[in-house]
């Protein structure tokens, strides 16, 4: 800092202080920076190390492929954009203009070049605590879990502004970003240029508006990194990579703007979270736990992309939605859906879901663990012991259940097919020690067929019970119910209820059922054949008033 007179004639001078900032030599690269400056200060080495406000003004100065090797303490901003200090500390901001890699973690008492940085021992705090004011404020609670922001008014809007004219890399490795609007703001001078942001171990905590917010592309990788209690994670229309990361009591995870090309998140861990991952681009999250959130949606897709969750696992969650893809296609594979209280687990359009698990699901009002409004294929999927409305509800197109089970649900459908459905198939499926008022319904739908399916120990007041489902112009139109099993179940009136369709019975076996009222119930109106067609059938053991009730 420079002191200038300046003299006047009426005989009021003026001080001036002039602060003068040697840029960097462009040929130096690496920087070392303690809260207070070593010696000469000018960073060359960590017996030289610069002060925290000297680093603050020689960031926005460093050339290309710059590194600052951060010892442990609190650092906060001291100047704006424009390097000057600032009368309000909202605009108070670490500034970056180049590609440049900071690294946390050392000691304090750090002399010694090349000494491993360790971050579960030294801090590297960056704070916009400016005043050292903030605290924790109730935002929004609910009965199942409650969420904080930060009490706002001294923190700067953005903690590290990013502001290039071309592509860069940057990097964070081994630091907390804590208390201000938003951690990292990236910006570009030219919406064609790219900033790819990388990250390695840094948490972030306490950011009012987002963590990391972009209105360019690019790339963000994340890796051992944790969230905790921000308002919003991320706010990008970048690719995004997340590795091992960790999301705890966010009001909102992710926002993905249209622009990017992918979204992945593996081995990652959700916690107590409020909002959802919203992507807008194709999905993909794997060996990653979705538990305790409270929110309307934990994953969301409002675009056609495909999105894969494979070996997840969501439990004790009270979300109304678990899964909503409104227009992509939803690959679920070798996950578990256990102990969620919800409204609705999965609505999707089309689906494809393998080797899964629902258990133990509870609704909060009468709630479907699977809604389907497009094509479905379901194969060794296992539904047990849940206690909603319906296990799945589908209404259009095709559906295909295949090796599935579904045991020891308390429901009133455990399957429902209310309409719109083309062609459904229930293909060596096991239905077992249910409690329904129908264990499937399939009403004003297209060619239905179960076959080699065994039905056993289910209480219900109607087995099976198909309406509507025939045609006077199309014979494709019909019900097959073929080579299936029908054994010891307690149904209080009709084991099925046949209404003005057109269903064929092949070769199956019922066998010890106990039933109210009728075996069938038959009403017919179509001016089909009205015949029931009853072939290969092996019946004996049931108990019930009347085999068949016929009306036209």
């Amino acid at each position: 800092s420079i002191f200038e007179t300046l003299k006047s004639s009426f005989g009021c001078d003026s001080v001036v202080m002039h602060r003068v900032v040697v840029k960097p030599d462009p040929k130096t690269f690496n920087y070392y920076v303690k809260m207070k400056k070593e010696n000469d200060g000018d960073g060359r080495d960590w017996d030289n190390a610069m002060s925290g406000e000297d680093f603050a003004a020689y960031l926005p100065l460093a050339p290309d492929g710059a590194t600052f090797y951060v010892a442990a303490g609190t650092y906060k901003p001291v100047y704006d954009a424009n390097g000057i200090i600032p009368a309000d500390t909202a605009t108070m901001t670490y500034r970056i203009n180049s590609s440049v890699t900071i690294i946390g973690g050392y000691p304090d008492t750090i002399t010694k070049v090349g000494t491993p940085s360790d971050p579960t021992v030294n801090k590297t705090i960056f704070s916009g605590d400016i005043l050292g004011d903030d605290e924790e404020k109730d935002i929004e609670e609910t009965e199942e879990c409650e969420h904080f922001s930060i009490t706002k008014g001294t923190d700067p809007e953005k903690l590290f502004s990013v502001n290039i004219d071309g592509n860069c890399d940057i990097t964070f490795k081994n630091l907390m970003i804590t208390d201000a609007n938003d951690g990292i703001n990236l910006n570009s001078k030219n919406e064609t240029q790219k900033i790819n942001l990388y990250l390695d171990s840094i948490r972030f905590v306490h950011m009012s508006n987002t963590a990391i917010n972009s209105s360019r592309k690019g790339l963000l990788k994340v890796e051992n990194t944790d969230f905790y209690r921000n308002n919003q994670c991320v706010i990008v229309p970048m690719n995004v990579d997340f590795k091992k990361v960790n999301f705890e009591e966010n009001y909102g995870i992710l926002y993905y703007d249209e622009g990017g090309e992918y979204a992945r998140f593996d081995s990652c861990f959700f916690k107590g979270n409020m909002g959802a991952l919203n992507s807008q681009c194709p999905l993909t999250i794997t060996n990653s736990e979705f538990t305790e959130s409270c929110g309307n949606v934990i994953v969301l897709s409002n675009t056609k992309e495909d999105v894969v969750i494979d070996n997840c696992k969501f439990y004790d969650n009270s979300s109304d939605n678990i899964i909503v893809t409104q227009q992509a296609n939803l690959l679920i594979d070798k996950s578990r859906f256990e102990r969620n209280i919800i409204s609705n687990g999965v609505v999707s359009n089309n689906l494809t879901s393998n080797n899964s698990v629902f258990v133990e699901n509870k609704q909060k009002e009468s709630a479907s663990l699977i809604v389907l409004y497009g094509e479905a294929n379901l194969s060794n999927d296992t539904f047990d012991s849940n206690v909603v409305g319906s296990v799945i509800v589908g209404l259009s197109l095709d559906n295909s259940l295949f090796r599935c089970v579904f045991s020891n649900n308390n429901v009133e459908y455990v399957l429902n097919y209310p309409s719109g459905i083309t062609k459904g198939i229930v293909e060596e499926c096991w239905f077992d020690g249910n409690e329904a008022q129908y264990l499937v319904l399939a009403a004003q739908n297209g060619k239905q067929i179960f076959n080699k399916s065994t039905f056993s120990n289910n209480d219900a007041i109607t087995l099976l019970s198909v309406i509507n489902i025939s045609s006077d112009v199309n014979e494709d139109v019909y019900v097959l119910f073929e080579n299936n099993t029908i054994v010891n179940n307690e149904v209080s009136e009709t084991l099925i209820n046949q209404a003005f369709s057109f269903v064929k019975y092949v070769n199956n076996t019922i066998v010890g059922n106990n039933i109210g009222s009728d075996f069938i119930n038959y009403y017919y109106g179509y001016t089909q054949d009205v015949s029931l067609p009853f072939v290969g059938n092996l019946i004996f053991g049931n108990r019930f008033k009347y085999f068949c009730q016929h009306a036209l």
